[in-house]
């Protein structure tokens, strides 16, 4: 064979794979928001096995999902986990800074104050809600008054 018909042969068998490449990613990929949405109805339906199936479906795909670990607080939170909720929390303020986007921390910070309210840690509460202050400041918004 000519080095020609071999360099184009090779040029052919590149693209073939890149593209085979591109269709496998699409077939594989995970709609996280949708799931997360799911997740979400089920959560507010009680449906606690089903968000949490979800949920964990979504962050096997993507652990650095900050949706899925908000409301995967919110699951551990509402089966009275509270150590796994804050745990999912804080770890959005380590993704929150991976992608350069306070609004996910915030929030988590947020939720995490409320809890230890209710908790009855009144430190720990004010630390937080302090926190997701100066983030929500920080990333020029507005409180989540659905949320207070």
């Amino acid at each position: 064979m000519s080095r020609r018909k071999l360099l184009w042969a090779s040029i052919g068998a590149a693209v073939c794979l890149a593209i085979a490449t591109q269709v496998m990613q699409r077939i594989g990929q995970v709609d996280t928001v949708r799931l997360v949405r799911e997740a979400t109805d089920a959560l507010s339906r009680q449906d606690v096995k089903t968000a949490g199936d979800l949920l964990d479906h979504v962050l096997a795909y993507d652990p650095m999902n900050a949706p899925a670990l908000i409301q995967r607080g919110k699951l551990w939170s509402s089966i009275g986990d509270f150590e796994n909720a804050i745990a999912d929390w804080r770890e959005i303020i380590v993704v929150s800074d991976r992608i350069g986007s306070q609004k996910f921390a915030s929030e988590a910070r947020l939720l995490e104050g409320m809890l230890q309210v209710k908790r009855h840690r009144a430190l720990d509460a004010e630390r937080a809600l302090l926190e997701a202050w100066e983030l929500r400041k920080s990333a020029e918004m507005l409180p989540s008054l659905e949320l207070l």
